[in-house]
């Protein structure tokens, strides 16, 4: 006989032998434990124990499907099963002793079903257990070796590349959580409530096929997971010990809730995964998004403090992200001031006791008193707004005061009283020219007003001065002019031509969002125009007020500013501290006006064919320093104009992503992309807030300093880093 067949041979009598012996210890169990059963169901427990018998024969597995792994025990329709030369054999009936089978660290044993009377009918719980076919050893998903993990109230153990039910947690009167990397069984506490809160829980660890970075963590679902071996496991399943998961310093941890029940389920959104943001970062800085503050790292952003489950905001404190604290104010409104100190979106509206607010820098500011007007306050459809309630139509001694009406229209001109030449600007006449001071007189000839020496007054009656211009081509090839009076500064003609404007979510500046008014990336054509090269000077605005008796920037403002109001000392310094009126006005003095925002972005980013040749910044790329702009990581004061001549856009315009941030023709729309024309848009016809661009000597330039960039303020307001530039009348 060969060795092979002898083997053979005696492989097969061990099984026989073993399965006989078994067999004989559960009729021996069997018939023990049937001496305990009523006398009315010995008949029918003997009928199951040969039902089983006849459908279990331990010599086949061709009923159990396929086969198993040497020595692996488990639970199949209430009976425990020992996987033997892969064949499975009865260990225990569990079912016909009335008991049910249970997985415990990797064991199948029979368990009492406790004192429950619902338990005690055999026939209606027959089915109990058919919902534990957990097969060990046939999950085809590959596990790392003795990693665990919670599915379906039990603890599942990788052995051998394959998940096996290890501890059922469920049927022991406890739950499942994973703490500190491992799957275990606790008790369930005072809470009998809880005792399904595993079922969701198959979160396999390991399987995440996402790459990371090792050890890092991050909150989901409620727990901390953690990378390992460059994938996401759960390691710490906060919700199911009564805790919270919040990211600090960096780390995903499980903090206590305090007082608050009500906060349990704020981690189930929470899946920032830490390190997978591929967009490049400078390593060390922060930013705040949706009130978490976000670090670079690696050149990855990950979530670094999580404000929000700590009830605080984030903010920028000299330049970094920080949590802050809110206070101990129930409501966050400052009712002295009507300004609001929480956050909220630009373009938002609101009602705050019939006051009509707006959100300016962040903050609902009052803009307008709706009962000083007769009035109450309501939300419409395009935000909120002043009416009259039905019920409450104004008395006639009640109407407001109809406004005065307009002194001129616009293009008039006139000579005061007072000797002045003056203009029609924003219905008012505003004086334009000291004619008196000039040695002159002031006369009106076919419409215009005009300064003219009083013994040349009938030879000039027919003729206007006529303003001159000097015109260069410039470095990048464009026309640069000046006025041969000297009045201004030096200005660039843009030819007519076409860009995308907007925001481009791949193209951004390293900023990992757009704002709401920043898209939809659109098309614009623009005519030919000209703008200033370089911001208005103290110097400059100093001649217009000279010239035409205009107030000076406001000194209360200038006070918070670094440098100050001197346009002898200061003269090249950007002019601060004005409002749109001011600059609006300086701007109609020139002949000109202020930009609209199509003119300020397409002379920020030049003409492009296609809106993926989009860059971030006008330099021509999505990288910045302080040797193309000035922002809050640079100087820390406005530098003189042109200094940063480095960072000029396509057409050699200066300084439109730092030093001052500039006032823009047009009223603020939240939606207006979306309705924009496609030929010179001009923004909404009318509005709350005007728009302003570019960043600050003290802004984030990555946000504000893009050409994308809105940001939205009261036209009679006026900041300490705000200025503008004009778009200038066309010399040719």
């Amino acid at each position: 006989m060969s060795r092979d067949v002898f083997d053979f041979f005696l492989s097969s009598w061990r099984v026989l032998a073993y399965s006989i012996l078994v067999t004989i210890t559960l009729q021996t169990s069997v018939s023990c434990s049937k001496g305990t059963v009523e006398t009315g169901k010995e008949q029918e427990a003997s009928d199951q124990e040969n039902k089983f018998e006849k459908e279990t024969d331990p010599h086949s597995d061709a009923d159990l499907g396929q086969g198993c792994l040497e020595g692996m025990q488990i639970c199949l329709d209430g009976v425990a099963r020992l996987c033997r030369s892969s064949v499975w054999l009865v260990l225990e009936n569990c079912k016909v002793k009335g008991q049910i089978c249970a997985m415990i660290h990797g064991e199948a044993r029979c368990l009492s079903s406790g004192d429950a009377d619902t338990d005690t009918d055999t026939d209606t719980d027959t089915d109990t257990d058919t919902d534990t076919d957990t097969e060990t050893g046939t999950d085809t998903s590959g596990c790392t070796e003795n990693m665990t993990k919670c599915t379906d109230g039990a603890v599942q153990k990788c052995v051998s590349g394959k998940w096996i039910v290890w501890d059922e947690c469920d049927k022991q009167g406890k739950k499942c959580i994973v703490s500190n990397g491992q799957a275990v069984c606790v008790e369930q506490g005072d809470s009998d409530a809880d005792t399904d809160t595993d079922t969701d829980t198959d979160t396999e660890t390991g399987t995440d096929t996402s790459g990371c970075t090792e050890n890092m963590t991050k909150c989901m679902n409620g727990a901390v997971q953690k990378c390992m071996s460059g994938k996401w496991i759960v390691w710490d399943e906060c919700d199911k010990q009564g805790k919270k998961c919040i990211v600090s310093n960096g780390q995903a941890v499980c903090m206590e809730q305090g007082d608050s029940d009500t906060d349990t389920d704020t981690d189930t959104d929470t899946d920032t995964d830490t390190g997978t943001d591929t967009g490049g970062c400078t390593e060390g800085s922060t930013v705040c998004v949706d009130d978490m503050v976000k670090k670079c790292v690696s050149g990855k952003w990950i979530d670094w403090d999580d404000c929000l489950k700590q009830g605080k905001s984030c903010v920028f404190v000299q330049g970094k992200a920080e949590c802050y604290s809110q206070g101990d104010a129930d409501t966050d409104t400052d009712t002295d001031t009507g300004t609001d100190t929480g956050t909220c979106s630009k373009g938002d509206t609101r009602c705050d006791r019939d006051n009509l607010q707006a959100c300016i820098s962040g903050k609902f500011v009052t803009i307008v008193s709706c009962p000083a007007q007769g009035k109450a306050c309501r939300q419409g459809i395009n935000g909120a707004e002043c009416y009259y309630p039905p019920d409450a139509e104004p008395e006639p001694e009640a109407e407001p005061e109809p406004e005065p009406p307009a002194e001129c229209s616009p293009g008039q001109e006139q000579c005061s009283d007072q000797g002045y030449e003056q203009h029609c600007i924003l219905g008012r006449w505003s004086n334009w020219d000291d004619c008196i001071g000039k040695g002159k007189i002031c006369i009106l000839v076919q419409g215009d007003a005009k300064c003219v020496y009083e013994p040349d007054a009938e030879a000039d009656a027919d003729e206007k001065p006529e303003i001159t211009y000097s015109c260069n081509l410039n470095s990048h090839g464009y026309q640069e002019c000046t006025r041969d009076d000297g009045i201004g500064g030096p200005f660039i003609v843009i030819p007519q031509g076409t860009f995308w404007m907007g925001c481009n979510y791949d193209q951004n500046g390293g900023l990992l969002y757009c704002d709401t008014d920043e898209f939809p990336q659109h098309q614009v054509n623009l005519s030919m125009f000209a703008i200033d090269k370089h911001e208005v000077t103290q110097a400059q605005y100093k001649s217009f007020m000279d010239i035409t008796g205009h107030a000076g920037p406001d000194p209360t403002c200038y006070s918070a500013a670094p440098v100050d109001w001197d346009p002898v000392t200061n003269a090249s310094l950007p002019v601060m501290c004005v409002t749109w009126n001011d600059a609006a006005e300086y701007c109609q003095w020139l002949g000109g006006d202020l930009p609209t925002e199509a003119q300020w972005e397409m002379s920020c980013r030049g003409t492009m064919k296609d809106k993926d040749d989009y860059k971030a910044f006008p330099w021509g790329t999505n990288k910045y320093d302080c040797s193309l702009a000035n922002y809050y990581q640079c100087e820390g004061k406005p530098l003189s104009v042109g200094a940063k001549d480095s960072g000029a856009s396509p057409y050699g315009i200066t300084e439109l992503a730092g030093n001052v941030a500039e006032w823009c023709l047009d009223w603020h729309g939240l939606k207006y992309y979306d309705v924009s024309p496609l030929q010179d848009p001009t923004g909404p016809d009318t509005g709350f807030v005007k728009v302003f661009r570019g960043a600050g000597w003290n802004s984030e330039v990555k946000d504000y300093g893009r050409c994308a960039g809105r940001q939205l303020e009261n036209p009679n307001k006026s900041q300490a880093n705000m200025g503008f530039r004009c778009r200038r009348p066309l010399p040719f």
